[in-house]
């Protein structure tokens, strides 16, 4: 087995605590590392699917340099061995909704598209499900899916790359899932993380300097009206 991480960064000084957690990251045998910083981000996408294709590489795991993650992940993804694989995780701006989507809905009034978050209260903590579509941070992707899409594989439209790649890859017969036990924080002046309170529920949690942890109530507004601006 072979892959590649590709990260994808605006800046190599941006986050801290991302570059830290890519320093620890646990490499299978037969990966590497590949960095693009700063530029179009559809293209920084586009040439790393080129430069794995090329490679003759088995997968690629995207991270964008605005998340943060355990040093197992990649392998808590490679475990389930599927196509398409994503961690569980949240927008990093208020009310915190999953960017991980059950359900695609009607567009709205200026034909941009919407989808159905998935309502995390209703999932086990373990195991994975399938989804409509997901972000690309974090993302586990075999080669399999590459080959079969044409180029350009991410572009922008009435969606972000990420839901328009996500709806290519459904369209061509794949499956995307989420593994619940894999979780992805999201990178803001705190990292924003999936999580479970002291009873056990889901709810939106926060890092904020090595100590301090600070959770509040899952999104329940969010997923009430049934829409997600992407």
């Amino acid at each position: 087995m072979s892959g590649v991480v590709g990260i994808i960064g605006n800046d190599s000084a941006r986050y801290s605590e991302f570059w830290a957690c890519a320093d620890r990251l646990q490499m299978p045998p037969g990966w590497r590392k590949e960095y693009l910083i700063g530029g179009d981000w559809c293209g920084a996408r586009n040439s790393l699917v080129e430069f794995v294709l090329d490679g003759d590489f088995e997968y690629l795991w995207f991270m964008d340099d605005d998340h943060a993650f355990s040093p197992d992940l990649l392998w808590r993804l490679l475990r389930w061995e599927k196509d398409l694989v994503v961690p569980v995780c949240l927008m990093r701006t208020h009310p915190y909704y999953p960017v991980t989507f059950s359900e695609r809905l009607e567009d709205d009034a200026n034909g941009n598209a919407r989808y159905l978050p998935v309502h995390y209260p209703d999932q086990e903590q373990s195991g994975l499900i399938e989804l409509e579509a997901g972000g690309c941070a974090g993302m586990l992707i075999h080669r399999n899916v590459l080959e079969a899409l044409e180029s350009p594989w991410f572009e922008y439209g009435f969606a972000s790359e990420d839901l328009l790649f996500c709806q290519k890859a459904k369209d061509a017969g794949f499956t995307i899932y989420c593994d619940l036990e894999a979780r992805l924080g999201h990178i803001t002046t705190a990292v924003v993380w999936p999580t479970t309170d002291s009873d056990g529920e889901w709810c939106v949690g926060f890092n904020i300097g090595r100590d301090t942890r600070m959770v509040v109530p899952w999104p329940e507004d969010a997923i009430e009206r049934e829409v997600a601006k992407v």
